[in-house]
């Protein structure tokens, strides 16, 4: 018996394929959504596959993001081409929208905690291939604090400022300047 009845013939059938999303989070323990159909990446303009028996959801990724993060893993003696943890998380952000932010920040938590040293360089390189860096940095921050990055590889603890300065910010417009100039 095969332990993985719905990846294997996936990727016997269609070799271009790369397992992506609520699969690859399931493949990689970051997730605790059973995926109803094998998501699959195929490039732009590919043809649509079909599989007797076998539910697929098929997403089409431009060439930048499509060969980025693959992974090939065997199951039951058979390279299964995947994407990488890092690549599956900045996917599941740029997909929110049909498989839902919960997945995505599940995904993210889950990532983080199961990896003693979670590699947040190559999940922002994933993050800027797939245009997401700015939609996945709150959450990343807020995953970090209370910590901030430096710059140069290292999270250092976040500080408080010596002194709060408050600026006043001038008016460019003579309506609503207060200054009593202009008109």
């Amino acid at each position: 018996p095969l332990t993985s009845p719905d990846l294997v013939p996936v990727a016997i059938r269609i070799p271009r394929a790369v397992v992506c999303l609520i699969s690859a989070l399931a493949q990689h323990g970051l997730t605790t959504q059973v995926p109803h159909a094998v998501d699959i990446a195929l490039p732009s303009h590919a043809q649509i596959p079909k599989i007797d028996g076998i539910p697929l959801r098929v997403f089409w990724y431009s060439e930048p993001s499509f060969s980025a993060g693959i992974d090939v893993i065997t199951i039951d003696d058979v390279p299964v081409r995947i994407y990488s943890p890092e690549k599956t998380v900045a996917d599941c952000f740029k997909y929110q929208n049909k498989i839902g932010l919960d997945v995505a920040l599940e995904g993210l938590r889950t990532w983080r905690d199961r990896k003693p040293k979670a590699d947040f360089q190559s999940l922002s390189r994933f993050a800027r291939i797939n245009r997401v860096q700015r939609m996945l940095r709150p959450y990343l921050e807020a995953m970090l604090a209370p910590f901030t990055y430096c710059g140069t590889n290292r999270f250092a603890p976040l500080r408080a400022p010596d002194r709060v300065v408050r600026t006043r910010r001038a008016s460019s417009h003579p309506q609503f300047d207060r200054s009593g100039g202009g008109r």
